[in-house]
């Protein structure tokens, strides 16, 4: 089956419909000969007219046979000027009064032959005056509009023409188009989803971005395991802390990484414990890039500790945050 479309003015394009439904559009006159119509295959939208052939709306009947197109049309009768109403019949009967009159003109008697040949001779043995005075009379007589005018055709009247304005055939209205519940629904759950997502995402985003730099932060400080364990080693044969400049330490920037800005080694001031000082980069936070985490070794205990001056603990593991 084709799938046909039509613009109405009012509606905008309306389709798909099938062949059948085109053709009674056209015969109930909601399209015209000039409304714009399109099917799969066509490259545009086309004026009705040029596809009438294809829909059959062209198709007109043969001609009738000469017998049949000869014989004169029946004379209307009264019995069809019958209409609904009085008012009707009564605008039918004065109609019809009006297009018997110019035949009753036209149908006046005319001078037989005989009666022409009779006034011609007695024409011709008249004296001159009266000669031209006959003449003159044919002449008069030949010009009178009901001797040459030919016969008027008659009109054909129909009796829907004079019917009351309520019993005549009217087309239907085109269906008026809105939008279904489903549409509607979505719509509404649309505009009402748009708020929620966004407090979602002002809630997760940040809470993400929590868990991403603690996840991050947590990778660090477990490369700094094997740090732990060159000072340990080191206290346990020297008895003292080592420095970056100890036997088998390096300054602080050979120590970068992706995390790590530089990593230094000593003695805590106040404690006298040995320390690690990581520097941390890469987070893209200020709350993070720049700020430094402390590991503390005590001898006694052989323990580490882990503090730092990160403002917002929540960032830390859970390690770092007394």
């Amino acid at each position: 089956m084709t799938n046909w479309y039509y613009h109405d003015p009012s509606q905008g394009r309306v389709g798909p419909i099938d062949g059948d439904a085109v053709r009674e559009h056209f015969r109930a006159g909601r399209i015209q000969r000039d409304t714009l119509v399109w099917r799969e295959g066509l490259r545009e939208w086309q004026p009705l007219q040029r596809l009438e052939n294809e829909l059959g709306l062209g198709v007109t009947p043969p001609p009738l046979p000469l017998d049949i197109a000869a014989a004169p049309a029946p004379a209307a009768t009264p019995a069809l000027a019958a209409a609904p109403s009085s008012h009707g019949r009564a605008d039918f009967t004065a109609a019809l009064d009006a297009a018997e009159a110019p035949r009753s003109q036209a149908s006046a008697p005319a001078p037989s032959a005989p009666e022409a040949t009779a006034s011609n001779a007695a024409s011709s043995n008249a004296a001159p005056a009266n000669t031209a005075a006959s003449n003159a009379a044919p002449s008069a007589a030949g010009s009178s509009p009901a001797a040459s005018a030919p016969p008027q055709p008659q009109r054909s009247v129909s009796p829907a023409d004079y019917a009351p304005a309520h019993v005549r055939r009217q087309s239907a209205p085109p269906p008026k188009r809105g939008l279904s519940g489903c549409a509607i629904a979505l719509i509404v759950v649309a505009v009402l989803a748009i708020p929620v997502i966004g407090i979602l995402a002002a809630i997760a985003l940040p809470a993400y971005q929590d868990y991403t730099h603690r996840a991050k932060l947590a990778g660090a400080l477990a490369a700094s395991n094997d740090y732990k364990l060159q000072v340990a080693q080191y206290y346990a044969a020297h008895q003292k802390c080592p420095n970056n400049a100890s036997d088998g330490f390096r300054p602080a920037a050979d120590y970068a990484s992706a995390l790590i800005a530089s990593v230094q080694f000593g003695r805590l001031k106040d404690g006298g414990e040995c320390a690690i000082q990581l520097e941390l980069r890469g987070f893209n936070r200020a709350q993070l890039d720049g700020r430094k985490i402390w590991l503390a070794f005590d001898p006694a205990s052989a323990q580490w500790t882990c503090s730092s001056d990160v403002e917002r603990a929540s960032l830390l593991p859970q390690a770092c945050r007394n």
